[in-house]
């Protein structure tokens, strides 16, 4: 998971939505100074992680971070909602 907050916001949601839970490793801005939609943010995280963008998939709910994210080559939803961010994770998973 890869975030821009806040140093106060972001470890409280990690905290409170017990995020560590759900994801192995928790990206936040506010340590990494860095922020989306920044290449450098993008290429921090696929350099930690040994991935290529093409190898993830990014979720947001900017459009202006998700097209940011297009044209380094991730395969990108923006989440508009439930339903909608369901097929969309069909129609990719295929």
């Amino acid at each position: 998971a890869a975030s821009n907050n806040t140093k106060e916001l972001g470890h409280d949601a990690v905290e409170r939505f017990k995020l560590n839970e759900i994801f192995d490793t928790i990206y936040l801005s506010c340590d990494m100074r860095l922020s989306k939609p920044d290449r450098q943010f993008f290429d921090y995280i696929l350099e930690k992680e040994k991935l290529r963008a093409e190898e993830c998939l990014f979720v947001d709910d900017k459009e202006t971070i998700t097209r940011a994210a297009q044209r380094l080559g991730f395969p990108v939803i923006t989440f508009t909602n439930k339903e909608e961010f369901e097929k969309e994770i069909g129609r990719i998973l295929k």
